[in-house]
């Protein structure tokens, strides 16, 4: 379970990353490195705010990575840009409205999911469900993922349901 949680924060967290020249963030011993990888972002809508650093896409959001794909109703993606060396850097990206992260026969359901690079955290909110085929799942209000220390928190004003089902032998 664990292997599968820490894949499911790297596919939150790295996936929804757009830029110049359109990269995505991959984890390595607990450090985040840009590479270049082909990432499909599409939307009803881009706006870009260059003054605010803000990238917003709306309207059927779908981001699409070999087999992974994250739709949402919204996109929005803080960034920061070196006018050195020319790069772009990502400081946060939010995704608000049926967000749906689907992956290994693995889904993620909230109603926000937030990636804050400077706090290096996750925080997923509004009826979350992390659910796998086989009919285990999690259910809470809310997940928060310290990328830091792999720390994974689940909060819910009523109660986190965990259903597990035995594996069929």
């Amino acid at each position: 379970m664990h292997r599968n949680i820490k894949k499911f924060i790297l596919i939150v967290a790295f996936y929804f990353i757009y830029t110049q020249n359109i990269v995505t963030l991959e984890a390595k011993d607990n450090t985040l490195l840009l590479n270049k990888s082909p990432i499909n972002i599409e939307s009803s809508s881009l706006e870009i705010f260059d003054d605010k650093k803000i990238a917003i896409f709306e309207g059927q959001v779908r981001v699409n990575q070999k087999d992974i794909t994250i739709s949402s109703n919204r996109l929005e993606l803080s960034y920061a840009f070196n006018s050195m060396s020319e790069d772009i850097s990502v400081k946060k990206i939010v995704c608000t409205g049926n967000v749906l992260i689907e992956f290994d026969n693995q889904s993620v359901t909230s109603e926000s999911a937030e990636y804050n690079l400077k706090d290096n955290q996750i925080i997923l909110q509004n009826d979350v469900i992390i659910s796998k085929d086989e009919g285990n799942a999690i259910k809470a209000e809310k997940v928060i993922i310290d990328l830091d220390t792999m720390r994974i928190k689940m909060d819910s004003s009523e109660r986190v349901q965990a259903f597990i089902t035995p594996p069929n032998k």
